[in-house]
């Protein structure tokens, strides 16, 4: 009897044994489809992840040139209705400077050349009346 009962514990045991071999060949396979999947899908998802942030680098360069060309048209429409803006008012102020100032120089102007006719006038009743004086002096006492 202890024979048998070895015997059924060893077919047993043997059992179990080969059980267990099938069981771990079965978790190693599985462990190594899903370490397999998992490199495959991690080589997948970088290489996805870089085609991604390739078109998103493209979109965005695309956005990002599309504003700046509107952004400095805008502000270069801007600035040129400010230059002209400035510059014809500046060019106002040049102009009503300078009707001022030859205002200013023509009166001047003509007060100084009003006062050299006058003194010239002036200079000449002077003499006339000296010479007329000369005259009548030299008549006489010649």
């Amino acid at each position: 009897m202890t024979r048998e009962i070895a015997d059924f514990a060893a077919t047993q045991m043997k059992g179990t044994i080969e059980e267990a071999g099938l069981t771990t060949r079965q978790l190693l396979e599985d462990v190594q489809a899903s370490l397999h999947d998992s490199i495959a899908g991690e080589a997948i998802l970088k290489c996805y992840t870089e085609e991604t942030r390739q078109q998103f680098g493209a979109v965005i360069k695309a956005i990002i040139e599309e504003t700046l060309v509107r952004a400095l048209a805008l502000s270069q429409e801007q600035m040129n209705v400010w230059v002209k803006k400035t510059l014809e008012q500046s060019v106002r102020d040049s102009e009503a400077a300078l009707a001022s100032v030859t205002a200013d120089f023509r009166g001047k102007l003509v007060g100084a050349w009003g006062r050299l006719l006058w003194t010239c006038i002036g200079g000449g009743l002077m003499a006339g009346a000296l010479l007329l004086a000369g005259g009548f002096w030299l008549g006489r006492n010649w």
